[in-house]
């Protein structure tokens, strides 16, 4: 979604020559001036990529690495290097992710810190992301910008707000580990014990079927969808017909979800934490680690909150205790 936008950005008398993952060919539109190699998806193709990259960069160059990572190899021109996947800096995000991804993750990390000193910039989209790159800054004279970026929502081409929403809340997300699922399938499991049913809409795609068949096996009778992976139109007329958006995930770089629902106008309920309140101002925030802190902040929104236990003083409790005795 960002790499579309700023392709469709793209000043057409400024040439580009672009490198890039031949699974996106059908979903980006190239613009007029730019020069693209598809790369296949392979450690082959990523290193044929690399070397075509160095063999093409000369000293006017100015080379945006848009996927996290340094040049693999040395190569001239000026180097910016726009950081979106936070695991990348704390791969301890990784935990409970399968195997081979932990890996790759791992890697990854090894080689943006071990190649940082070849960029001369970095862009990052959040203060904490600023925070949590700072060990970056190798040379004396690169730094780290703040630059968040979005795409621009047509708002008046997407359908208005229906006066009864077809959902209570949307959770906008892939099944990967830190976007919490688990735990909001719980808080909804705790909200069922108090008697509140509120409709709650998935997306999760054909990559994590398994999980959504787990969740959903959990999830009976709690009002619970799961509606696919979603073009970006129909995820935004979604919004449009839902009460607020639940975002329970533990480590996000950006989260455009956040962004997108904050545009919308639509309430937005989100753990509380660093990366939320960076980019929007929740209706309600949780502990994302408690289900039954999730399950607190949507009762509050519901306008149901929970009542608060009754505080004995100490003569009652002397009461009880002395109640042992005759067995009661």
């Amino acid at each position: 979604t960002l790499l579309r936008s700023l392709m469709d950005a793209w000043p057409g008398d400024r040439p580009c020559q672009a490198f890039l993952d031949r699974r996106a060919q059908t979903a980006l539109r190239v613009p007029a001036g730019w020069s693209v190699e598809w790369c296949e998806p392979t450690l082959v193709g990523r290193l044929r990529a690399e070397w075509q990259l160095r063999r093409s960069a000369h000293s006017a160059s100015i080379v945006l690495c848009f996927h996290n990572l340094p040049p693999l190899l040395p190569i001239a021109g000026r180097k910016l290097c726009l950081i979106q996947n936070r695991n990348v800096l704390e791969p301890s995000g990784c935990a409970g992710m399968p195997m081979r991804v932990r890996l790759r993750t791992w890697l990854e990390h090894v080689l943006v810190r071990g190649l940082s000193g070849r960029i001369d910039r970095y862009f990052v989209q959040t203060p904490s992301m600023a925070r949590a790159a700072a060990s970056l800054r190798r040379r004396p004279d690169a730094d780290i910008v703040v630059a968040p970026f979005a795409p621009s929502l047509e708002v008046s081409e997407i359908p208005p707000a229906k006066d009864a929403p077809r959902w209570d809340f949307i959770c906008v997300a892939d099944g990967q580990t830190h976007k919490n699922h688990g735990r909001l399938i719980q808080a909804w499991q705790l909200l069922a014990e108090t008697g509140l049913f509120p409709t709650l809409a998935l997306t999760l795609g054909p990559r994590d079927q398994a999980l959504a068949s787990e969740l959903l096996g959990l999830a009976t009778g709690l009002g619970i969808t799961n509606l696919g992976e979603l073009p970006h139109s129909e995820l935004l007329a979604l919004y449009r017909d839902t009460r607020a958006l639940i975002f329970p995930s533990t480590v996000e770089s950006f989260g455009l979800p956040l962004i997108e629902a904050a545009a919308l106008g639509l309430p937005i309920i989100a753990s509380e934490l660093d990366f939320v309140r960076d980019v929007c101002v929740p209706a309600e925030c949780f502990d994302p680690l408690s289900p039954t802190s999730i399950a607190r902040a949507v009762q509050r929104f519901l306008q149901q909150p929970e009542q608060p236990g009754i505080i004995e003083d100490a003569a009652q409790f002397v009461e009880r205790i002395l109640e042992e005795r005759s067995g009661h």
